[in-house]
């Protein structure tokens, strides 16, 4: 099991259009994406999970990548992560 992570302050707030887009955006990616913050982690994939997890702009948040076949792999599913939360703002 590979895990590859990253901490970043959230561009916005988690409402529930920006979710909802997240979520689609990550529907294909065959990794388990997380989304941790202080007190929670959640499964990126989940719209419940994410809008519980009630994340505001600027909150310091962990994505973690957890991918069973490579680190390279993990790597790569970790871009595309950080480019659907900033590409969606």
């Amino acid at each position: 099991m590979y895990i590859s992570e990253k901490i970043v302050s959230a561009p916005c707030d988690f409402n529930s259009r920006f979710v909802t887009n997240l979520v689609h955006s990550l529907l294909e990616m065959k990794s388990s994406p997380y989304i941790a913050t202080i007190d929670k982690v959640v499964n990126a994939k989940s719209i419940l999970g994410l809008l519980s997890a009630d994340i505001r702009k600027g909150t310091d948040i962990c994505l973690q990548i957890i991918d069973a076949y490579s680190q390279e792999k993990a790597d790569k599913c970790l871009i595309e992560l950080t480019e659907a939360i900033f590409g969606d703002v």
